[in-house]
């Protein structure tokens, strides 16, 4: 092979090579971010369905530890605030879920939904259980909390006391002017 057939030969291959990488930016450039075509509603929710469970499954083992990661997704930058793990885990523990069934997922946005489930908790603070004079499992059923879509999956939304608090006595509004006076009242988590 002569040089100049070499140099054809070169010319060639780094030509394919940048042709190759520009298809790949491209494409990399134009693709939605999280990948792929926008999803169904039919594969939101049935994510959505997962996700809740998932949760609710960290917490009969009382994984508080795999519960932060339903509730806080990772940072997208050193600037954006949200509860510290260490913060998250200290909260927790002085109740224990026993059983849950996801009731019910439906969308209320395009990236905001509701999760409804029914569960059994029990309070082990060892002053409250001589206060009750033993243990009590308690029922909570069809209690709503709040999904949003963020960075590529679904996080439970985090509502502090008052937010609760707030929302239940909406609830309990609601369903005085519809006529049902019981249920959907959150318990304490």
């Amino acid at each position: 092979m002569s040089s100049g057939e070499a140099n054809r030969t070169w010319s060639s291959i780094r030509w394919a090579v940048i042709a190759v990488l520009a298809v790949g930016l491209l494409v990399v450039y134009f693709t939605p971010f999280g990948g792929g075509a926008p999803q169904s509603e039919e594969d939101l929710l049935a994510r959505l369905r997962e996700r809740a469970t998932g949760l609710w499954e960290a917490r009969v083992k009382s994984d508080w530890d795999k519960t932060y990661e339903y509730h806080f997704p990772p940072k997208a930058d050193e600037k954006e605030e949200r509860m510290s793990r260490t913060s998250w885990l200290q909260g927790k523990g002085s109740i224990v879920y026993h059983k849950f069934e996801v009731e019910d997922v439906h969308l209320t946005s395009e990236n905001e939904a509701e999760v409804t489930v029914s569960y059994q908790w029990e309070m082990v603070n060892p002053i409250i259980q001589t206060k009750l004079k033993g243990r009590v499992i308690e029922e909570a059923n069809h209690v709503t909390h709040p999904w949003r879509f963020r960075q590529g999956d679904w996080y439970r939304e985090v509502q502090s006391l008052a937010d609760r608090i707030q929302n239940s006595k909406r609830r309990a509004a609601s369903h005085v002017q519809g006529g049902n006076l019981g249920g959907g009242e959150e318990k304490p988590r």
